[in-house]
């Protein structure tokens, strides 16, 4: 089975910021799951020895989630990594071509590849219940990654079968397993009750971190969330 790639035309968005396609145009899965040389160089600074536990609430549609989910891996030692519909926790139809422009210039600030899925918004609810899956089995951080990776910086098809198992894969799952959970719409109460229990701490649109009774929506506040991490750390020490 061939991997589904949404719209490759539009590949231009991560040309534009020197990070192209391969000069054939393609892009082999290998190297959609490998972003080392488009993160900043910068030094991880600890957390702490008894950092606050974080709640990252995330949905696979947004391109948001994926600027923000290795940031998160890298700055959390202590994280839970919840998949959550923003549908339930968006007050308001998300201004998509404001998303757009946002998330665009984010990913150039950030210096990463991003390609924008024709059909965005589509359907990732598959996508989000394998990532439920994950979450269940200690797995989430690295399928998230993973899916993030294949989705927004190769412009892969989450629902497609044969990406959803490279995702598992890469994060030391059963893909048998994986996919059968994407079938499974048994998942979708634990998904939808996750958003509504973030919308209802305060948060209008994810990705957001909770931590304790303290809310940051958006991944532009990463920094923040890990400064009021690291502060409350030192407040128990």
């Amino acid at each position: 089975m061939a991997l589904r790639r949404l719209n490759p035309d539009r590949r231009g968005r991560s040309a534009a910021n020197g990070h192209g396609p391969s000069p054939n145009g393609q892009r082999a899965m290998g190297q959609v799951t490998d972003l080392a040389a488009f993160r900043p160089r910068s030094r991880r600074e600890p957390i702490g020895a008894a950092p606050l536990r974080a709640e990252f609430y995330l949905d696979l549609e947004s391109p948001f989630t994926y600027l923000a989910a290795e940031r998160v891996q890298r700055t959390f030692a202590d994280l839970a990594w919840i998949p959550a519909f923003a549908r339930v926790v968006r007050r308001e139809p998300a201004a998509l071509e404001r998303e757009i422009a946002t998330a665009t210039a984010r990913a150039a600030a950030l210096r990463l590849p991003l390609v924008w899925p024709e059909q965005w918004p589509g359907n990732t609810t598959g996508a989000m219940r394998a990532a439920s899956y994950a979450a269940t089995q200690g797995r989430a951080a690295g399928f998230v990654v993973a899916a993030c990776r294949l989705a927004w910086a190769g412009g892969f098809d989450l629902e497609d079968a044969q990406v959803l198992a490279e995702a598992a894969a890469a994060a030391n799952l059963s893909p048998e397993a994986a996919l059968r959970a994407a079938r499974d719409p048994a998942h979708d109460a634990a998904i939808d009750a996750a958003g509504r229990r973030i919308a209802a701490a305060g948060a209008d649109r994810l990705p957001a971190v909770l931590i304790r009774d303290a809310v940051f929506v958006g991944e532009q506040r990463i920094a923040e969330a890990a400064a009021y991490a690291r502060a409350g750390a030192a407040e128990r020490a």
